[in-house]
């Protein structure tokens, strides 16, 4: 991501998108533990943190007490609220994996949000089709190896060694292409950008780190 704070350049970006579109309050799907959502909040929007933790909302509580906070999974998501902006950082909606509910969140999205969403996904399209690597850290041992099937499903498992003990974890991503994003955001809904990093003045090319996707609503609310 790029530079000694990349928290404070994500939350940078999505300001200058806020200001272009004149947003003053915003929903983050898979807000996790309210970095974006702390800096935006002290910069004046009201932010609302959606987040399927209990352990990542208590966190947000304790740390941005003003913060408001929804428990919730991407799955179920049914909140009457409107908001100017809706943000998934850090590739959270890609851990939406089955159809009906991945075309029922983006249809809630779309629905609820009145000027601007913002999908931040990593260019998967740079991924190789299988991967494997250690990472050795004081004492720590870690292997991640993953797949990637042709249709942009990822299966990553990661083995933690310390010591005598060994952890085993593992997580399944869907990654979608523009045009799917496009798809799912329907017809009232303009692809205005696509970025390569968290500056609006990055384009996306083949070698980008990241595919930042910005949509705009064709007739504001």
């Amino acid at each position: 991501m790029g530079g000694g704070d990349p928290e404070g350049k994500q939350t940078k970006f999505v300001d200058s998108v806020f200001k272009k579109y004149s947003v003053k309050t915003c929903i983050d799907l898979g807000g996790g533990v309210g970095i974006h959502d702390g800096p935006l909040q002290s910069m004046g929007y009201q932010v609302t943190n959606f987040d399927a933790s209990q352990n990542a909302i208590d966190i947000v509580k304790q740390n941005f007490p003003h913060l408001k906070t929804i428990l919730g999974s991407f799955e179920d998501i049914n909140l009457e609220s409107h908001f100017d902006a809706a943000i998934s950082m850090w590739s959270t909606a890609n851990y939406v994996l089955d159809p009906t509910a991945r075309e029922k969140f983006y249809e809630w999205m779309q629905s609820h949000s009145r000027r601007v969403i913002i999908i931040d996904q990593p260019n998967f399209l740079i991924y190789p089709p299988t991967f494997y690597r250690v990472y050795t850290h004081e004492g720590l041992r870690i292997e991640r190896s993953w797949t990637l099937s042709k249709d942009h499903r990822r299966e990553t498992s990661f083995t933690y060694h310390m010591g005598e003990s060994t952890i085993h974890n593992s997580e399944t991503q869907q990654f979608l292409l523009v045009d799917e994003l496009k798809k799912l955001l329907g017809n009232d809904w303009k692809l205005i950008s696509i970025c390569g990093d968290y500056d609006l003045n990055c384009p996306f090319v083949e070698t980008s780190t990241r595919m930042i996707s910005v949509f705009e609503k064709k007739t504001k609310d």
